[in-house]
């Protein structure tokens, strides 16, 4: 019995998910676009309406089925429209949560949680159609010194003004910008070579040097990052922390050769593997 009960549980299981999910997605089109439950309930009401009235007319005067009916019709679409549009909020505060679990509340970048589902998204993807994948790992050079120095308010503004420059250059609607943790950005980029990944990290440094934020702690007297890049053909062997990984390797010896500068590796299934 506790064989047959354990083989058809997860038959039970998964039908139960599916309906649950038919049902919130339901729930979520009818929350996005309330008219549609204010309609039908309208309809509904009307065609209550017009049953009551057959249905009683000979046995009430006239007056009284009249007005009876309006008033049960009123209080139907009434409750109909009302039903719509607390859905939509209840719709609307869950997309927020879900948002808010994926965003980066200071920058508005997605978070590090959304990175990896990113990433393994784009890296199933890329091995299907077979075509690269680039990661880039962006470090702002000395940032702590910056904080120590001119406070974490300060040390915020930096951030996002960083986040707005990898923005501009990682534009395409397929590049996906996270800020990764404390000073640390990743930016996932499809179909696109070490080459091109290497060109795309050096124009986020130069366009961050730009900024000339003052920095009086560091070398460059101004804020800049060091920028490890990391381009594979996903396949057999290889994992998306692989990606990641070496990116951050490469921003360490970006780091390493001086900071303010790029370092990308084109990774083969040799050089992952031993």
């Amino acid at each position: 019995m506790a064989t047959l009960q354990s083989r058809s549980s997860p038959r039970r299981s998964s039908t139960g998910a599916s309906m649950h999910l038919v049902l919130r997605r339901t729930a979520q089109i009818l929350g996005v676009h309330p008219m549609i439950i204010g309609v039908l309930g309208t309809g509904f009401a009307v065609g209550l309406l017009s049953l009551m009235l057959d249905a009683v007319q000979m046995t009430l005067g006239d007056a009284t089925v009249f007005v009876l009916a309006v008033a049960l019709g009123a209080a139907a679409v009434s409750a109909s429209w009302l039903f719509a549009f607390v859905l939509r909020e209840q719709v609307s505060k869950e997309k927020k949560l879900r948002r808010l679990s994926t965003t980066d509340p200071l920058t508005g970048l997605a978070n590090r949680r959304s990175l990896e589902l990113h990433l393994t998204q784009e890296w199933d993807k890329a091995r299907q159609r077979g075509s690269p994948l680039s990661v880039l790992f962006i470090d702002i050079d000395h940032f702590k010194r910056f904080n120590d120095t001119l406070g974490h308010a300060a040390g915020d503004e930096v951030l996002i003004a960083v986040a707005h420059c990898v923005q501009r250059v990682a534009r395409r609607s397929a590049d996906f910008v996270s800020r990764y943790g404390g000073e640390e950005f990743v930016v996932v980029l499809p179909r696109v070579t070490a080459d091109v990944a290497t060109v795309m990290a050096d124009a986020i440094r130069a366009e961050v040097q730009g900024l000339q934020l003052p920095h009086v702690t560091s070398e460059y007297q101004r804020i800049t990052v060091s920028i490890g890049g990391a381009t594979c053909n996903p396949g057999e062997g290889f994992a998306p922390t692989h990606l990641v990984e070496a990116a951050d390797a490469q921003m360490y010896a970006a780091k390493a050769a001086g900071r303010n500068r790029v370092q990308t590796i084109a990774l083969t299934k040799t050089a992952v593997t031993t």
